[in-house]
């Protein structure tokens, strides 16, 4: 029952596809064109923000030194207009995002160059890093998250 020697190993229903000839049609399809229109509406947002900010003379920094925080760095307005990038890894710290360059620095660095505003995009800690900045730093800064499709001021 094994394959002959030279044959293709084929995994169980892997590329076939109805009525296709000979069964199979190479790679299935993925439809992503909802992605690319996600991602301009976030960047407007962003950059909607960014102008906001900066149209009103405000300071603004980002948490979360990850893909995310990097690619928007990268991608958006936010690189030229951000001060400093936050990560409580201290591995992490001293360090720069690609791209963008923005520094990454610890949490404590807000207290040698506060911001007006922070824009946090670690979606899994936004609840957890909102608490801490209202705790250590006051109502006084502005709370923005990025959520999967939108920007929230908490």
């Amino acid at each position: 029952m094994g394959r002959q020697p030279g044959a293709p190993a084929e995994t169980a229903g892997a590329g076939r596809q109805p009525g296709a000839p000979g069964g199979t049609a190479g790679p299935a399809r993925v439809d992503v064109s909802g992605l690319e229109a996600s991602r301009r509406y976030i960047d407007e947002e962003v950059n909607r923000l960014v102008d906001r900010l900066h149209g009103e003379g405000k300071t603004i920094a980002i948490w979360g030194a990850s893909h995310q925080g990097f690619t928007l760095a990268a991608t958006t307005r936010l690189g030229d207009k951000v001060e400093y990038m936050i990560d409580s890894a201290p591995f992490k710290q001293g360090k720069y995002a690609p791209a963008s360059h923005l520094s990454i620095v610890a949490p404590d660095h807000f207290f040698e160059k506060p911001v007006d505003a922070i824009l946090i995009v670690a979606p899994g800690y936004t609840e957890e890093i909102a608490g801490i900045i209202r705790e250590k730093f006051g109502s006084s800064v502005e709370i923005l998250a990025l959520k999967s499709d939108h920007l929230e001021t908490l």
